[in-house]
């Protein structure tokens, strides 16, 4: 019964590929067989703090990790955030493209098992919306990774350690120095101790990582001594 349902389900509704947004021809397939290689994984050399993407005459630290200090301790990007995934991430959020989820956390899944297991985080914290937002959007997207994530490697997910208390503006316009004053107080955290070495923040896009930051302060006010993230997709911004 439930493959008949799911037939009919995807007739009615079938699944796109999250790069290209075509049909898929099958519904077993993340992505169309011509769009594998326009979203290839981060790969050496990349950056030791933030994971962006390096030449190999850059040494081990990208342009802004060289010159601005982060409050996170270092993480990882699945992808580059080019115009592929541009378009992917505002059809998802902005589309109704729901089902790119399985493409993200399946992705991330894979390519950040290594890098999850040489943190060993304690749980997993996708960085919060602003509730009215979160309200208005219907879902929220680094909840759903950090759920997916959770699941595929049997580490928690807490929801409840940090809160947005503060609406933010987009960023995508301003520079560093802007991004930074519209974060800050932006977050606070969980009252009481919270008992964490190592946590790993969660969200889906990372470009300068001044929201991360912001996020990681509050982990730090709480005694968190090893702040990592992962994104699934990170930007060459600075």
């Amino acid at each position: 019964m439930k493959k008949w349902n799911d037939t009919i389900w995807n007739v009615l509704y079938p699944r796109r590929c999250p790069v290209c947004h075509e049909i898929l021809g099958d519904s077993r397939w993340l992505v169309c067989p011509s769009c594998v290689g326009r979203l290839k994984p981060i790969g050496e050399p990349c950056c030791r703090i933030c994971g962006k993407a390096l030449t190999d005459r850059e040494g081990e630290l990208c342009a802004d990790c060289g010159r601005h200090a982060h409050v996170f301790t270092a993480g990882r990007g699945i992808f580059p955030y080019n115009r592929w995934a541009h378009r992917s991430v505002l059809k998802y959020k902005e589309g109704g493209r729901r089902e790119y989820e399985r493409f993200y956390i399946q992705a991330a899944a894979v390519y950040g098992k290594i890098w999850a297991q040489s943190c060993r985080p304690q749980v997993l914290i996708p960085v919060p919306m602003y509730p009215k937002d979160r309200r208005k959007r219907g879902f929220f997207p680094a909840g759903e990774l950090a759920r997916g994530l959770s699941a595929a490697w049997n580490i928690p997910v807490d929801e409840t350690l940090i809160r947005k208390v503060r609406r933010t503006k987009p960023q995508k316009e301003m520079d560093r120095a802007g991004r930074r004053r519209n974060v800050a107080g932006a977050f606070t955290g969980r009252a009481g101790d919270w008992g964490l070495q190592r946590i790993m923040l969660i969200d889906d896009v990372y470009t300068t990582g001044s929201t991360l930051d912001a996020a990681a302060a509050v982990a730090r006010e709480h005694g968190v001594m090893e702040i990592y993230f992962l994104t699934v997709f990170t930007g060459d911004g600075y």
